[in-house]
């Protein structure tokens, strides 16, 4: 029997030998007759183990399907394409054939690609699931995993589940040998369009000349047969498994899915701008149309956004004879303002006003091309009147916070708000509300819990459907799944955000989920009873996608959504090309020429394998940690020069995005916030009694509140000599005992210094009587020391120079010997009373707006609106 990988603990039950598996796996039906084989004449494969290969394993772990085993064993022989409706088991396919690569190339190496991380994440489980791979010979690798890590794995891993960039970039940078691959799964296979990665990952190994086997994987191959036939070229396939709704093999494992077409009338409002816009673009066309750069006229119904775009590539390959730079430019200035208004036409149609009033209004600083194109419309009156009439009944938008969530929080079924109804733009969104509230009502009648998943494609009209439906909680129970773009301030969800919303819609955590094209591809969304589309694209790969939600366990519903005219033209189209995708690859010999004829065969040439059904038995999938490779990761991110806006995060002092969730969902705050009070000023001596217009709560600073008892934490900041004080002040309140003793010491150093201050003033009135008398000992004592005079001895001045004397003003000098004496001098007491008096005078002065007495007194100008000397001190 097989040459088996040995028995992990940890790890599945892996086929053996019966008499060897007391305590293995337990086997469907009896071990399979092995033809004897004569070694000696089979192919030497290099890395193929030939005791492994005489059986290959399938598991009896699900019900056994005819059409899944018919494909598996064409993936094992030839390079095959697998085209099955979302939800019939694609994974459980690639899982089986990984298996069996696995147990006969124990050397080789095993590689899923998917598109992004959380299919990454999704798979590798998922396969662990169906099979029981041992998980310590798995690995994980995406963008986030340092190089070091990816060269280690590559060394002792041998099933490497990971995105085609990582995988294109490690083969270039030669991290692992080529030809060590021996099977490769793409899932997601359309994608293999042009230079993307799944392309370069398939050339590089076959550059390489390596034996390897490719299964490509999707639920519908292209938009069209010519691309259907670049992905089978471009992954060098061999053959074509294709099952659609219709296959008698696969109709009795299908649930009926009824699809109901629901055409929605414009109506009057939206018809009138309808109108208004296309007079706007006729003037542009008109203009195209003259300069002979669009070839079918000035209808502007014969045109539509990417019909310029082949209009304006064409004349810049042909442009007209004799045109000057200055028209040419006039020509391409006119094409990017036109392709933009068809943009806008077909959002104001398909979404409503508001998202095209968001497109045309949006303020992005590094947008200059939108800029020059809204002020050429500005010229046109038409179109002012457009926005004009758009920005007064969308004025609340600015305010509404469910329309302008900088982040999306994941309990945002709980923030039901006492905020109006918000006024919907399009007609479309009120019969959607319609069909939803009917949906839950009816199974809430019958006791059965169900989902519903709703898809736009732009995320303003997300953004607005579930602001829409959320006022209708808790019946409805609404949440954005977007991607991680940020759009203009407006953060998407990162891949781990994706994660947990799934899981939380899931296990019964919202039971709306509303989506752009993140949740078309690939992820496991759960069983939805409900689709609505509430856009359509003409891509058929898209429409599959979207309607491959439902009827996976039980019946499921689809409603299409489309408003009259060229979307409902759209999605006719879009049936079509579905139906003549999957005709034309059923007829192989219209495929043939672009099928590889050298596909490499994996199995020796005479072995053939023998199936053998059994159960696989695999343990509990433990999710990769962030070990040493992430912790790698992290010390180079921590080397990297951060962005000034992380950095601003950081220290601005505002919530986390986990602070925010937790503050969302646990201090939901619904009621009034207080406010300060409006500045004012007040005069003294004029009172009124203030009586605000509204009765709202305000914040007084006279009321005392438990954050005002101490200083707020500061980071790199220090706080200001005021808020020092204030603190303090409040510690002092707090604490009565201290203020007590504290206004004890003040006293005390008060009257210290009161008593000091009055001896002060004895001893030095004692002195200057024993001094000359001069008129600068008074007012300017410091500046007769700078002049070197002796206050204390002064020469008497002769009679003629001496200041005219007056008994009520001037001291009397006589001379007596060599000391002064002064006659009439005032006392302390007096000049601390004229002080006051004088303060008095300056403070009623001011008050009245007179000139100050002081000023007018020291100053030696007539002029007292310009102040000099003392004048100048407070």
């Amino acid at each position: 029997y097989a040459k088996e990988p040995p028995t992990l603990e940890s790890g599945p039950s892996h086929a053996k030998e019966p008499p060897a598996l007391e305590a293995g796996p337990s086997y469907a039906e009896e071990p399979p007759v092995l033809p004897s084989v004569d070694f000696s004449k089979v192919e030497k494969l290099p890395g193929f183990d030939l005791s492994a290969g005489l059986t290959w394993i399938y598991p009896t772990n699900k019900s056994f399907r005819s059409y899944q085993f018919n494909i598996v064993q064409s993936c094992l022989h030839n390079n095959t394409l697998v085209c099955l409706p979302t939800g019939l088991g694609k994974t459980f396919i690639a899982a089986v054939v990984m298996y069996n690569f696995y147990r006969w190339y124990p050397q080789g190496k095993i590689v899923f690609m998917a598109p992004t991380k959380p299919l990454v994440a999704q798979q590798i489980e998922a396969c662990f699931t169906v099979m029981g791979i041992p998980q310590e010979d798995m690995m994980e690798m995406t963008g986030s995993v340092s190089i070091r890590t990816r060269v280690e794995g590559w060394k002792y891993k041998r099933v490497f589940f990971l995105t085609p960039q990582v995988m294109s970039n490690d083969l270039s940078r030669g991290l692992f040998p080529a030809k060590e691959v021996k099977l490769m799964i793409v899932d997601e296979a359309h994608k293999a369009q042009g230079d993307y990665a799944y392309c370069q990952v398939a050339r590089e190994l076959y550059r390489s000349q390596t034996r390897v086997r490719i299964v490509a994987l999707s639920a519908t191959p292209g938009n069209d047969i010519q691309a259907v036939k670049r992905v089978l070229q471009n992954l060098y396939i061999s053959q074509v498994e294709l099952r659609h709704e219709e296959s008698p093999d696969i109709l009795q494992y299908t649930n009926e899915r009824r699809v109901d077409k629901i055409v929605v009338p414009i109506g009057r409002e939206l018809m009138e701008m309808k109108n208004k816009l296309l007079s706007v673009i006729e003037i542009y066309i008109k203009r195209l149309a003259r300069y002979q750069a669009i070839r079918q006229g000035g209808n502007v119904n014969s045109y539509s956004k990417f019909a310029i775009l082949r209009a304006r590539d064409e004349w810049r390959q042909n442009p007209p004879g004799a045109v000057t730079h200055q028209i040419k430019g006039v020509v391409e200035a006119d094409f990017a303002v036109v392709m933009s208004l068809y943009h806008g036409y077909d959002l104001l149609l398909q979404h409503g006003m508001r998202p095209f009033f968001n497109f045309f209004n949006k303020k992005d600083e590094g947008d200059f091309s939108s800029k020059r194109i809204n002020q050429c419309l500005g010229k046109i009156p038409t179109w002012r009147d457009l926005l004009a009439a758009l920005t007064e009944k969308f004025s609340g938008d600015a305010s509404d916070r469910r329309l302008n969530q900088t982040k999306i929080h994941l309990t945002q079924q709980n923030q039901v708000g006492t905020q109006p109804n918000l006024e919907t733009s399009h007609p479309k969104i009120e019969k959607l509300i319609e069909i939803v509230l009917e949906h839950f009502q009816n199974f809430e009648r019958q006791n059965l819990d169900t989902r519903v998943m709703i898809f736009s494609q732009y995320r303003d009209s997300v953004n607005e459907v579930v602001a829409c439906l959320s006022q209708h909680s808790p019946t409805i129970k609404p949440m954005s799944f977007v991607g991680q773009a940020v759009t203009l301030g407006k953060k998407g969800l990162t891949q781990k955000e994706q994660i947990e919303v799934i899981s939380r819609f899931r296990n019964g955590g919202y039971n709306t989920l509303v989506a752009t094209c993140v949740g078309e591809e690939g992820l496991d969304i759960g069983e939805v009873d409900l689709i609505v589309l509430f856009d359509v694209s003409k891509s058929p790969i898209r429409l599959v996608q979207r309607m491959g939600r439902t009827g996976r366990k039980r019946a499921g519903r689809i409603v299409v959504l489309v408003t009259e005219g060229i979307e409902e033209r759209k999605y006719n189209q879009s049936l079509y090309s579905k139906k003549t995708i999957n005709k034309a690859i059923l007829e192989r010999d219209k495929l043939l020429h672009v099928l590889y004829q050298n596909a490499p065969r994996m199995i020796p040439e005479g072995l053939e394998p023998v199936c053998h059904k059994m159960k696989m038995v695999s343990g509990e999938f433990k999710p990769a940690k962030s070990a040493e490779g992430n912790d790698k990761i992290g010390a180079m991110k921590k080397k990297k020069k951060p962005h000034r806006y992380d950095k601003f995060r950081q220290l601005c002092g505002f919530l986390t995005d986990e602070d925010q969730e937790r503050w969302s969902r646990d201090c939901n705050y619904t009621g009034s916030v207080k406010k300060l009070k409006e500045p004012r000023e007040l005069w003294s001596g004029e009172y009124e009694v203030f009586s605000p217009t509204k009765q709202e709560p305000e914040l007084d600073l006279a009321e005392y509140s438990l954050w005002q008892s101490d200083d707020v934490d500061r980071l790199y900041v220090g706080s200001s000599l005021l808020s020092e004080s204030f603190a303090r002040a409040m510690k002092l309140i707090q604490t009565p005992a201290v203020l007590e003793q504290t206004t004890q010491k003040f006293n005390e150093s008060v009257n210290t210094s009161k008593s000091a201050a009055n001896s002060k003033s004895v001893n030095t009135s004692n002195s200057n009587c024993s001094k000359t008398t001069n008129i600068l000992n008074y007012f300017k004592p410091s500046q007769a020391a700078q002049e070197g005079r002796d206050v204390s001895i002064m020469p008497i001045q002769e009679e003629e120079e001496r200041l005219p004397t007056n008994d009520e003003d001037v001291c009397i000098v006589e001379d007596v010997g060599m000391e002064a004496v002064e006659k009439n001098a005032p006392t302390s007491d007096q000049l601390n009373s004229a002080d006051e008096s004088l303060i008095k005078l300056d403070q009623i002065s001011d008050r009245k707006g007179e000139p100050c007495i002081i000023n007018d007194l020291l100053d030696d100008d007539d002029d007292y609106d310009e102040d000099s000397g003392f004048s100048s001190f407070p």
